[in-house]
């Protein structure tokens, strides 16, 4: 089941985004593939408020990302099964026309030699005619019915041989007199049905992939924004040292040096100084190299300068 894009905080006492641990990590790794600067902690303050500022367009991008995908999958299916009625058709015309072209020619012996035509059609009738004459001259049972079986023999081996190779001899007259006829009206008429719905669907695919290049553009756009001017901003602003991004930093720098201020040695009430001042030099505020360990004291009396 989906999970909903919104949830009741008890803290704030309003629905808000939806956007902590993992989900927060989902749309941080689709921002990062949007914007390949975009590789800041998401679970850091300063990253929660990018995520929160852009989780509303990342949304976006991800149901019209999928409803693109959704299309085209459907648009692979329609063109397989286009092709599959189209070779079927191919055939069910071929079968068609071969039938006419049998049947026309069929009808051009029958016009011209009917003679032919009706020893093909009635050779039971006349082997019928002559067993009954053999009976009445002759008044011989068996011997009739033997004379009626070899004449319906003979003659329909004989009608339908002579029929086949006259009607042979038409064939390349049906054909040109069916060389136009039109035999897959109905089947055409099906496949225009299949390509009109193929050619609506590569219309609303290209209209997803144009929606999703406006949201790739205005979401890379507000993150570049968000990790340049906002963030100096951030940097600058009196929650900086509140936030997790400076105590990530402040406990590296603790981690990494020694813990005695590097001004006049002392062992108590040190603090993590900024060498280049972040009031003079924000793009710094965040460098484990712009840090330093001082006394408060020795903090204090430095001020804004640089030493």
């Amino acid at each position: 089941m989906a999970q909903k894009p919104y949830r009741f905080s008890k803290k704030a006492g309003r629905y808000i985004p939806n956007t902590q641990s993992g989900n927060r990590k989902f749309y941080h790794k689709l921002l990062a593939s949007i914007e390949p600067y975009a590789d800041f902690d998401p679970n850091s303050t300063y990253g929660k408020h990018i995520m929160k500022k852009t989780i509303s367009d990342l949304r976006k991008y991800k149901l019209t990302n999928e409803e693109y995908s959704e299309h085209k999958n459907s648009l692979a299916t329609k063109i397989k099964r286009l092709k599959e009625l189209q070779d079927n058709n191919k055939r069910e015309e071929g079968f068609r026309r071969r039938n006419a072209i049998n049947k026309r020619a069929s009808e051009i012996v029958q016009q011209k030699n009917p003679l032919v035509a009706f020893l093909k059609k009635r050779a039971f009738l006349i082997a019928v005619i002559t067993g009954i004459f053999f009976h009445v001259f002759f008044n011989e049972i068996q011997k009739s019915i033997w004379v009626f079986l070899g004449c319906w023999v003979s003659l329909s081996i004989l009608g339908n041989w002579i029929f086949n190779r006259i009607k042979k001899s038409n064939f390349f007259l049906a054909q040109i007199e069916l060389k136009h006829s039109d035999f897959d009206q109905d089947l055409r008429t099906l496949e225009l049905s299949k390509k009109e719905e193929i050619r609506l669907n590569e219309i609303e695919i290209e209209n997803f992939k144009n929606q999703m290049e406006i949201l790739r553009t205005k979401v890379s756009l507000k993150a570049q924004d968000l990790l340049n001017e906002d963030k100096l901003k951030f940097i600058l602003s009196e929650q900086f040292y509140n936030s997790t991004d400076w105590k990530k930093i402040r406990v590296q720098a603790l981690l990494s040096f020694e813990n005695v201020c590097v001004n006049c040695g002392s062992l108590e009430n040190l603090a993590i100084d900024h060498i280049y001042p972040r009031s003079k030099f924000p793009e710094k505020a965040l460098e484990l190299s712009n840090t330093q360990i001082l006394c408060l004291k020795c903090n204090s009396s430095k001020g804004n300068r640089m030493y």
